[in-house]
């Protein structure tokens, strides 16, 4: 077929010229907003591939899951309510109950909530399973075509002391005032844990969750306190403090007292475990004593000021240790040791969260959005031996691969450097090795960025299964979308390896046939540095990638001399191929899957592989297009220029830039339907109303 032919000069009838209708907006009743038929098309085959697997039993893994960009929890509560196996249902209500979320950087607790939503419809469907088990369990008739084992779980439900009869009693208990209520108050004692820098932002954070259950409950003035049940005391769940100062891990104190105390540090590690025991334990006591509704006891108040009196002085003696590897003596120099208190607030993992971070190895679940802010103020690199990152959610990143557990799930946003920027490459190492499945998604800021109101380059990045190596990535391409709730429901993964020979960057592609056509790129030789070795040409390119295009220019590109706009040399024998090479589709392809989709240097250029022996074919298109961009320039006043300069329309040449393409395409050796995919790589936002015979808008400025 065509498809599957590769690009030859001869070829009178290319694919792309062929399916050039697919560019067009479909119908309301066939298509989803602004879709075009190309992009119904790829979604159609997409749902039919997935269908298939799933009828054929291909979806086996929770990755699977993950890959395939299905619904986990919605899976998760219809099995729940269609299963027959009693003994499923225990299982998994004990395990929801025992599961610890946590978002390390909480802020208001957003994340917190929507772990709570997601995880109530799960606590209720098991609920309600259990009610259907004891009202069938007592006809026979309900179970006997169930194998031997389903059997004896179903008639264990009749015995006076089952467990399921007793876990329906406790909630439907007249202490509750309703069965959401419960499954709230459970979660949010039971799963949820959050710790912030600012105070003022866990009070929020509890406050919010507080609403959601008193939300839950109809104010009966009849009865005691109108009704409510006491609010859960989650002070110990939720708590302020530096996230990433602190010790995190039994080796942090134990490396710390060793430097203070070498002879000694084993045994006093061992006293500071038995103090970690003793409030962990009178921990587990304060917890359980809510869900039983004990709060209104002496003891319980007692129970609390103890357990705060323990945590205050277990945590003066850990700050005294790890003041030291500051440089501070705390019996020597008190202000300067309280200043540092103040300073750095820290937060000890160790202690705070022994019966997770000690007991269970670390969190199950850590989700989040950490700050995005330079790191000068603190000088993260002592707690974080030979790392040096200039944002602090790179080091937020790498806490939380030391505050979870072998088996966790760990997703965090995080500006999209952690993909495209070089002096990642340490961060994104540490993840491989960390991890043995790590997922990326790549979010753009145009037409509409993913948090609304803010303009900010964002990846998605999970990672699980701790204490393997991940040898590839499974990553998206740069996603732009004009509706994000759309944008969830469509993800497609690639499995990618890390660029080794660029500082390990993880390659932005969405699909097999991405991953192709990057393996094709790469296997031709970087000429750039031999092309600029005779200082000959000028050649011009825009420091920052803003727009929907990157094109440098083979003339002075401006009125006046602008500083976004580098002047570079090269030999005159290359300039035509140069030119084309970098102005075509396929570049900016390259760029976007190597680049944070911003910044845009020497580097992008130096690194993209292409020849100069194509210099004679491309000499007329490389006329024609420097003619076309002239011809299809405007002049007008930029505020930011402070003057006027010129507005290239870089769309009116795409058909002298899809001529390119083809030459490189077959240069390549493209197919056909891989040349299609290039000419129309991201083509709805590239080309915008053009696209479609309309309109276009007034400037570069309105229309990113």
């Amino acid at each position: 077929p065509l498809e599957d032919k590769v690009v030859e000069a001869t070829t009178q009838t290319h694919l792309w010229k062929i399916r050039q209708a697919w560019n067009q907006k479909t119908p309301t009743e066939i298509g989803l907003p602004t879709e075009i038929y190309r992009e119904l098309i790829e979604r159609r085959k997409r749902y039919a591939n997935i269908k298939r697997k799933i009828d054929n039993g291909d979806i086996t893994h929770i990755n699977d899951f993950i890959t395939y960009n299905l619904n986990i929890r919605q899976f998760t509560q219809d099995f729940i309510e269609n299963t027959e196996d009693p003994l499923f249902v225990k299982h998994f209500y004990n395990a929801i109950q025992n599961i610890t979320i946590l978002d390390p950087t909480c802020g208001s607790g957003a994340f917190l909530f929507a772990a709570l939503n997601i995880l109530e419809p799960l606590y209720e469907a098991c609920l309600q399973r259990m009610e259907t088990f004891v009202a069938e369990a007592h006809d026979e008739n309900n179970y006997k075509h169930l194998s031997t084992d389903i059997q004896k779980s179903w008639k264990s439900i009749n015995h006076k002391k089952s467990w399921f009869r007793q876990v329906l009693t406790e909630v439907k208990s007249d202490q509750h005032p309703s069965l959401q209520y419960f499954i709230f108050k459970s979660i949010i004692l039971n799963n949820l844990y959050g710790v912030d820098i600012m105070n003022e932002a866990v009070e929020i954070a509890k406050l919010r969750l507080f609403l959601k259950l008193v939300a839950t409950v109809d104010v009966n003035p009849r009865k005691d306190n109108f009704g409510l049940e006491p609010l859960p005391d989650i002070d110990f769940n939720i708590r302020a403090g530096n996230t990433l100062i602190g010790f995190a891990t039994e080796n942090e104190l134990l490396q710390t007292i060793q430097r203070k105390e070498p002879l000694f540090a084993q045994d006093k590690l061992e006293e500071f475990k038995e103090e970690f025991e003793l409030v962990s334990k009178a921990f587990g006591h304060f917890q359980n004593s809510q869900l039983i509704n004990d709060q209104g006891r002496d003891s319980f108040k007692q129970a609390k000021a103890q357990l705060v009196s323990k945590l205050k002085e277990l945590n003066h003696k850990l700050n005294v240790y790890l003041a030291t590897n500051y440089g501070i003596d705390a019996e020597r120099k008190p202000k300067e040791y309280q200043a540092w208190l103040h300073s750095h607030q820290p937060f000890h993992w160790f202690a705070e969260f022994y019966q997770i971070v000690a007991a269970c190895g670390g969190f199950d679940c850590i989700v989040g959005n950490p700050p995005y802010v330079q790191t000068s103020d603190v000088d993260y690199k002592i707690l974080f031996e030979s790392t040096n990152h200039s944002n602090l959610y790179a080091y937020v990143q790498l806490r939380c691969v030391m505050i979870s557990n072998s088996l966790s799930y760990c997703g965090l946003i995080v500006p999209m450097s952690i993909s495209g920027i070089r002096d990642y490459s340490e961060l994104r190492t540490k993840l491989a090795k960390s991890y043995k499945s790590i997922y990326v998604t790549n979010h753009a800021i145009r037409p509409q960025s993913l948090f609304e109101g803010i303009s900010q380059r964002v990846s998605i990045v999970l990672a699980f299964e701790k204490g393997k190596k991940a040898p590839f990535f499974h990553s998206t391409k740069y996603l732009r979308t004009k509706s994000t709730r759309l944008l969830f429901q469509q993800i497609q993964f690639a499995t990618v390896a890390a660029d080794l020979k660029r500082e390990g960057l993880i390659p932005k592609l969405s699909t097999s046939k991405e991953v192709d056509i990057w393996e094709k790129i790469n296997s031709v030789e970087k000429v750039y540095s031999q092309v600029a070795v005779r200082k000959e040409e000028s050649f011009f390119i825009k420091d920052y990638g803003e727009t929907y295009w990157v094109f440098p220019f083979k003339f002075s590109p401006y009125l006046t001399p602008l500083k976004s706009f580098k002047e570079l040399k090269i030999s005159k024998s290359g300039i035509n191929s140069t030119f084309c090479f970098f102005n075509s589709t396929l570049h900016y392809f390259f760029y976007s899957a190597i680049s944070d989709c911003w910044h845009f240097g020497i580097w992008h250029l130096k690194e993209f592989p292409y020849s100069t022996s194509l210099e004679s074919r491309l000499i007329d298109f490389s006329n024609n297009l420097e003619h076309s961009y002239k011809e299809n320039r405007i002049i007008r006043y930029d505020r930011r220029a402070n003057g006027y300069i010129y507005e290239y329309k870089i769309s009116k040449s795409k058909p002298i830039i899809d001529q390119i393409d083809t030459v490189l395409a077959e240069h390549y050796g493209f197919t056909e339907a891989e040349l299609d995919f290039i000419i129309n790589y991201d083509i709805k936002y590239r080309m915008g109303k053009a696209l479609f015979g309309e309109a276009e808008v007034e400037s570069e400025e309105d229309e990113d």
